[in-house]
Order: C-alpha cells, then sequence, then structure tokens
C-alpha cells in the first residue's frame, strides 16, 4: 500500500531530468521501494552500476538537496488544489494495460479519471498537419466511437488527434488525452477548447510534472501510453516519416491492433497509411469495419450527404458530380462540370445551402459527409 512519502519520492523522480520510466524502476528496485529512493546514498548509486555517469552525478548533487524535496512538496500541495493526483503501479486506478507494456510509466500524473481496464478503447491518432479530408474523417470516426461507448485515446496534438477528440466530444464521448508536458498545461493551445472539457468524462494523463513544458523529447516516448492504454490504434493520415509510425511500431511491439484509413496514391500524407496497410495493417472504409472490430453491429453505413434528385438543377447535378471528398478549386470544377465561372458559383452556392458541399478554404469546394 503506498503513502504520501511514496507520492512524493514518484514526484521528485519525475523532476530529474533524465531519469525515465525504464531508469526509476531500477531505481525503486534497487531501494526496495519509491519512498527509499530518497535514503540512496551516493556511494549506494555508484556500486549498483544501473545508471549512466551523468545519471549518478545528477541525482548524488539532488538527492538529499533540501529544496528539491521541498518543490516535490509544493507540487503535491498543489495537485491537491487543481484536482490532480499521481497514480503508481500498484494502485488500484492504476490501468491494467499499462502494467503488460513493456516499459510501464512508474507514475501517472492524472487530471479527471482514468479508462476502466475492462472496457476495449480505441487510440484515435495522426498528422498534425492534415488536410481536409483527414479532419473530416478524423470528426466522423470520434464521433462514431463515442456513441457507440468506446473510449478514444489521442495526444490532442494539432490536426487528426484534435479532431478525433472534438468529434468524440461532440458526442458526449469518453475521452483521454496523453501529453508531452505536466497536466496543468494546455498545449497546444489552441486546443483549449478539449483541455476544459476532457475531464468530465474522460481524463489527462501525463508523466511529466506540473509546469513541465512541452518538448520534442517528450512525444515519441508518450506515444506508448497512447497505445497502451487502447486495443485498437486507428491512423488517419501520416506521412512516410511521422510520429503516428512511431506509435504504430509501439503499438506492434504492445500486441496491439493497427488499423489504417488509405489516401490518394498521390498524397504525402496518405504515404504512412498506404504503406502501413501494404505490410499487414488493418484497412478502414467505412464505419462497419471499427464497430465489428469492437463486436458491434455495423449501423446504417455512411454516405454523402444528399437530397433528393428533384432540387437539383442540371448545372447543380453538374457540379455535384465535379466535386469530392478533396477540396478542389473552382477553376478545376469548372474544367470537371464544362460550365463558366459564373454558372459554377452559383451552384456551389446552392450545394451549400443544401448542406452538400463545404468550402474548407477560399474557393476551394468539397462534398459534405453526413456526420
Amino acid at each position: 500500500m503506498y503513502e504520501e512519502e511514496d507520492r512524493l519520492a514518484a514526484v521528485w523522480m519525475s523532476h530529474r531530468q533524465g531519469i525515465g520510466a525504464v531508469s526509476a524502476q531500477k531505481l525503486i528496485n534497487l531501494a526496495g521501494g519509491y519512498r527509499n529512493v530518497l535514503r540512496l546514498s551516493g556511494n549506494e548509486l555508484d556500486n549498483a552500476g544501473i545508471l549512466t555517469e551523468r545519471q549518478r552525478k545528477m541525482l548524488t548533487e539532488t538527492l538529499h538537496d533540501g529544496s528539491a524535496r521541498e518543490e516535490a512538496m509544493r507540487d503535491l500541495e498543489r495537485m491537491k488544489r487543481y484536482g490532480i493526483r499521481i497514480v503508481l503501479p500498484e494502485d488500484a486506478a492504476f490501468p491494467e494495460k499499462l502494467r503488460r507494456i513493456p516499459d510501464p510509466p512508474m507514475w501517472l500524473y492524472v487530471k479527471g479519471k482514468l479508462p476502466d481496464g475492462d472496457q476495449k478503447a480505441c487510440a484515435l491518432i495522426g498528422a498534425r498537419t492534415c488536410t481536409e479530408y483527414g479532419k473530416e474523417e478524423a470528426e466522423y470516426f470520434g464521433g462514431l466511437l463515442a456513441e457507440n461507448r468506446i473510449p478514444v485515446i489521442s495526444g490532442m496534438a494539432l490536426g487528426i488527434d484534435s479532431f478525433a477528440l472534438r468529434g468524440a466530444l461532440g458526442k458526449d464521448g469518453e475521452c483521454y488525452a496523453v501529453l508531452g508536458c505536466g497536466v496543468n498545461i494546455c498545449y497546444p493551445r489552441e486546443a483549449g477548447d478539449i483541455f476544459s472539457k476532457i475531464t468530465e468524462n474522460g481524463g489527462i494523463l501525463s508523466e511529466h510534472p506540473l509546469d513541465c513544458p512541452a518538448l520534442p523529447q517528450h512525444f515519441p516516448v508518450r506515444n506508448r501510453i497512447i497505445s497502451g492504454l487502447a486495443d485498437m490504434v486507428l491512423i488517419v493520415e501520416a506521412k512516410r516519416k511521422s510520429g503516428s509510425l512511431i506509435t504504430a511500431d509501439l503499438a506492434l511491439d504492445q500486441g496491439k491492433d493497427i488499423f489504417a484509413l488509405p489516401g490518394r496514391r498521390t498524397d504525402p500524407l496518405s504515404e504512412g497509411t498506404n504503406r502501413l496497410i501494404r505490410v499487414g495493417a488493418g484497412i478502414v472504409t467505412g464505419p462497419e469495419d471499427v464497430l465489428e472490430y469492437f463486436g458491434l453491429d455495423a449501423k446504417k453505413g455512411r454516405k454523402q450527404s444528399g437530397v433528393c434528385d428533384s432540387r437539383l438543377v442540371k448545372n447543380e447535378k453538374k457540379v455535384y458530380s465535379a466535386i469530392d471528398s478533396h477540396p478542389r478549386h473552382i477553376e478545376e470544377i469548372m474544367k470537371r462540370s464544362g460550365l463558366s465561372w459564373g454558372e459554377c458559383l452559383v451552384a456551389l452556392m446552392k450545394l451549400e445551402i443544401y448542406g452538400l458541399a463545404v468550402q474548407p478554404d477560399n474557393q476551394y469546394y468539397m462534398k459534405k459527409l453526413d456526420k
């Protein structure tokens, strides 16, 4: 049973740069428990041979530094005020799925709640810089999962991650964001709407202490927690080299199932997902592929928005046939439809009014899909 001194030691270790989950576990094993880490001597660290010279020097300088201990104590007090707690591996609330991954976190800062270990979940991730198509798909699948009471795990990054969470939150879904910074920091700032709402029915998680900034080296490491909490990892848009593919590799090491949304052969943001499918990842072509994985009956398939054909006049039908789920400039739509600029513009305006088309960018149009 953990005591306050154990949580103090965990907070203290989380502040030590260069001490990650693997090094922390070595220290805890050497000391015989969390609280005993703070009682280790420099000689014990030197003789154990479990750390690098740099790590040993850093720890020796800070182990008996009263200010470092006071910093950890202040954090514990602040956490109580902010509704934040630190969860350790033998706590009942600690996710069982994370206990089973090769390099489990030795602590988790949590704001809100943690996922139910008996409930299947989906990690929905992808490119930060994504297309309008990717945004719409991420939001759609996030909402689909929420409607079917499947928790969504993501990183709250710009792009696919954020739109996936927004889609789920829009359906009052259960969501969890794993951050590469302290749980009291909203990063990126553009995700403020998610940050403020997600704890109503989910949680924010991190290995990093309060006030810790989002640093580049934090994100590849946190990805193992995203995949670790999930049963299925669904990737929507990814370049050939991307953080999402790192998560996919980690998920495979953890024995998780990888799925990807296919994209156009010529789109750079589809290179990564198409490659995953080529080497054996599951392909998602519709909602039924996701729902069947979770043992659910597929609802009525998603379709493009539509109105009775009698409402569309000849030019509107031509323009509607000339657009698809990829944003196209009005000049390209003119060529495809054979209409003039004025005719094309009038038809597009009517399609927008009917809810059949959207304009994601100036003079670019695409079909709107039902949510």
